[in-house]
């Protein structure tokens, strides 16, 4: 089995959209056959909260085997919509395995994985609610575990403990907001709450020692933030 390349330009249109919203993580689901694929993009930002162009990585969760494959992105994913990704023979085997796939002779016909792959990516939505990606990251998040730690802000300190005003230009940094995925929160609740701390210019206070009264502290977050 040979390495592969791969173009996922479906992924142009909510890439432009989370920059443009500032939403700057992608994340989401899509099923086929037995396989069950999470999509997720982690865009950095420097410590004032403005994106960070950098190199990128497209993390792909298998939902049913629980395998995480990592994809260096090639391409000028704006302007052009370019995300190129190279498909090792392993990475080609865990597509296999999470679809129960003999790769051999899958399915007793013929398998064609850039086939495979062309249908996936036609599937990719167009955009994207920022409560779907909420969602999909806690889902996914004992998958992520040993990958998620780089893409958050003080990775240790995942308990909540309140709120803090920015001053322009420093605005909420992503890898800060993300952490509420680890809260006992409902995926549409966390979404309005970072619409509302972004509105407010608002960023996150956490600690690494679980307070307490840790159980109380997004209920109180959300109150103040709509007083």
């Amino acid at each position: 089995m040979a390495s592969i390349s791969f173009n996922f330009n479906g992924l142009h249109s909510i890439f432009k959209e989370a920059i443009n919203r500032h939403e700057l993580t992608i994340a989401f689901s899509l099923a086929n056959g037995r396989g069950r694929f999470s999509f997720l993009i982690f865009i950095p930002t420097k410590k004032n909260g403005e994106i960070k162009w950098e190199a990128l990585e497209l993390f792909l969760v298998l939902g049913r085997t629980q395998a995480v494959r990592r994809f260096p992105l090639y391409g000028n994913h704006f302007n052009s919509g370019n995300f190129q990704i190279y498909l090792t023979p392993a990475d080609q085997s865990a597509i296999y395995n999470e679809l129960g796939l003999d790769e051999a002779n899958p399915s007793g016909t013929t398998f064609n994985m850039k086939d495979f792959l062309s249908t996936l990516n036609s599937a990719i939505p167009t955009t994207l609610p920022l409560e779907t990606k909420v969602a999909t990251l806690k889902n996914n998040l004992n998958a992520l575990r040993p990958i998620i730690p780089k893409h958050l802000d003080d990775a240790t300190k995942i308990f909540l403990i309140g709120k803090k005003k920015l001053t322009p230009p420093f605005r909420p940094r992503e890898e800060t907001l993300r952490k509420l995925c680890y809260l006992d929160a409902e995926p549409k609740a966390i979404a309005a709450l970072i619409n509302r701390l972004k509105e407010r210019n608002w960023t996150l206070c956490w600690t690494a020692e679980e307070p307490e009264d840790s159980g109380s502290a997004f209920d109180s977050l959300w109150s103040v933030a709509w007083s």
